[in-house]
């Protein structure tokens, strides 16, 4: 799904799916539809209702992760210093600024992004349509706590404490 605006991303995927006549998986609802996660739950469930072959999944954590130099990072130079601010570079921990991610974007490697809320990550992983995913990555001992921790997080916070899942 391409990145932007998700009610006509996910709309665009639902119709090329529909039309193709394939199933279609979305990847990362909750971190593709941020604040708009249950619309685009309520999407997902529409196509499944008319009879399409729609997944997704969710994973239990408010950062993502993926690489400084993603396309997902284009047009940083425009960007104000709260977006910055929302980063963190896994090696140091560090919260970053401007002057940190044009370094470390110069010099590659993961870095973490902050850029959902706990109602909305609960909306998804509660969802019965939705899958759990897991696919954090760990180099050198640093990286997201999804890659090891994602099952224990679900279980321990979802489950036991906030009985958002059975």
């Amino acid at each position: 799904m391409r990145s932007g605006n998700v009610v006509t991303s996910l709309q665009e995927v639902i119709t090329d799916a529909a039309v193709a006549g394939v199933p279609l998986h979305i990847v990362h609802i909750n971190s593709a539809a941020t604040a708009k996660t249950p619309l685009a739950l309520e999407m997902i469930e529409g196509a499944r209702a008319r009879g399409l072959d729609v997944t997704t999944e969710a994973y239990p954590y408010t950062a993502s992760m993926t690489e400084i130099a993603s396309a997902a990072y284009t047009g940083w130079e425009q960007r104000g210093p709260e977006y910055f601010a929302r980063l963190l570079w896994p090696a140091t921990g560090e919260r970053l600024t401007r002057e940190s991610f044009a370094r470390y974007r110069a010099q590659g490697g993961f870095v973490i992004q902050f850029g959902n809320t706990d109602e909305m990550v609960r909306a998804a992983v509660a969802h019965p349509a939705v899958m759990i995913a897991s696919d954090g990555i760990i180099e050198n001992g640093k990286g997201h706590p999804r890659g090891a921790g994602t099952y224990a997080r679900v279980l321990g916070r979802y489950v036991r404490e906030e009985k958002a899942l059975s």
